[in-house]
């Protein structure tokens, strides 16, 4: 049996209405998998490895539950459009590219590098409808020691030539990359990834929802980002009661398993059905704010105890930082407040926080905190600039971590493994 001790100053947020501080103490884990947080050393622990890290802040990981790879060399581009004319001009051109497996290799090496240099240590990420380009993808996360969720694009029409397939390449392809990921480590593992529901023909829903169900698979897709969007998909499906209603119907809403992402324009009913299907929103302010696509009332989901995480949703947001993402829902949640002229639907750091960390982390399963049997995961930051001219609070030094990636990660650890991270020009 392998023991770890960890020392320092723990937070986390369990729950978007607690944050849990630490102060001065020490994590003991047992193979890999948190045992205590007390505030003294426990005994018997002599035959421990020892991490201590003095007053460093320690938090759980970030996780970022909605990126697209192929589009992180498109970050920066087409940010004065909004969605579709967006999709057209500059992410269905780049994503072609990714049929080529060395540049395909190039590109998410770079974005693997930044994910962990930054600390989105667990990710649930879109591939392009290129299958072994998403396989390149998972077995690059695995060796990078990342958590990951990977999917294979499905899309068999409204795209572009050479950025589309046939109903009957789609789910062949599918399932040959689905084999395929049957000799990845477990901690990579594949999701059904319908692009967005004008994408794809109800032929090839009804396909991947046949997958879902046989081979107990998660989803990912999009739901209700732009009302033109969502005027969209009415006119494509009208025999559906709305936007949700279509991935429901074709059985892409498993229990427990699905991410929809931004989900700004919900209906009451649709609301009603991401809560009973327990679908995990996604969260993507900086590329709806980018896009012009609108604001998600964040504070009213959590007020009713529906899951929500956070995502950098690249390229449509230009960051991949967390810190970004996590200031710019802090801004969103105030204009909403103020456009609705009510200030209790502001959201606050520790439920923002929650949602960078447990909140989305929470589609891995039990982890995101420091609570007995969660996995030993951490990020050990060293934040000492931040005190030099006057004390702060450990909420305080928090929220400067959060808000201006004012510190410094000194170790990343997912699993009980020490994550190395490659000097880039970020550094």
């Amino acid at each position: 049996m392998t023991r770890i001790l960890v020392h320092g100053t723990f937070v986390s947020a369990p729950d978007p209405a607690f944050l849990d501080v630490r102060a001065d103490s020490w994590l003991l884990a047992e193979d890999s998998r948190i045992v205590s947080l007390t505030g003294e050393r426990p005994a018997d622990t002599e035959d421990a490895e020892v991490r201590d890290f003095g007053d460093y802040i320690i938090i759980p990981p970030f996780t970022d539950i909605h990126l697209h790879a192929p589009q992180y060399l498109n970050r920066g581009l087409g940010q004065d459009m909004q969605l579709l004319d967006w999709l057209e001009h500059h992410t269905y051109p780049e994503e072609k590219r990714f049929s080529d497996l060395e540049f395909a290799g190039s590109v998410f090496g770079e974005l693997i590098d930044e994910l962990v240099h930054i600390g989105s240590l667990r990710t649930v990420i879109f591939s392009s409808l290129h299958a072994d380009a998403a396989l390149l993808l998972m077995q690059m996360l695995a060796e990078a020691g990342l958590e990951s969720y990977v999917g294979k694009v499905n899309m068999d029409c409204n795209g572009v030539p050479g950025l589309q397939e046939t109903t009957e390449e789609s789910v062949r392809e599918t399932l040959r990359w689905l084999d395929s990921c049957k000799e990845l480590p477990p901690r990579v593992k594949p999701i059904i990834t319908p692009r967005f529901a004008p994408s794809c023909t109800p032929a090839l829903l009804t396909e991947l929802g046949k997958i879902v169900e046989k081979y107990d698979l998660p989803v990912q897709s999009h739901l209700n980002e732009t009302p033109e969007e969502v005027a969209w998909v009415a006119e494509l499906f009208p025999d559906r009661s709305n936007y949700l209603d279509v991935y429901d119907y074709y059985g892409l809403l498993p229990r427990n398993k699905t991410i929809m992402a931004h989900c700004i324009y919900n209906t009451p009913a649709e609301d009603e059905l991401l809560a009973r299907r327990g679908v995990l929103m996604a969260h993507c302010p900086t590329s709806n704010l980018v896009l012009g696509s609108g604001i998600m009332n964040v504070k009213r989901y959590l007020g009713k105890g529906w899951r929500l995480g956070l995502g950098s949703d690249i390229s449509g947001g230009e960051s991949l930082s967390m810190h970004d993402i996590m200031h710019d829902a802090l801004k969103s949640s105030a204009l909403i407040c103020r456009s609705r002229n009510s200030l209790c639907e502001r959201l606050n750091y520790a439920e923002i926080f929650h949602m960078a960390t447990r909140g989305g982390s929470s589609f891995f399963g039990n982890c995101g905190a420091f609570e007995p049997d969660m996995p030993l995961d951490y990020l050990a930051i060293d934040d000492s600039m931040n005190t030099r001219h006057h004390d702060l609070t450990i909420e305080e030094r928090l929220q400067k971590f959060m808000f201006l990636g004012a510190g410094i990660i000194k170790e990343r650890c997912l699993g009980g493994r020490r994550l190395n991270a490659v000097g880039h020009a970020w550094d």
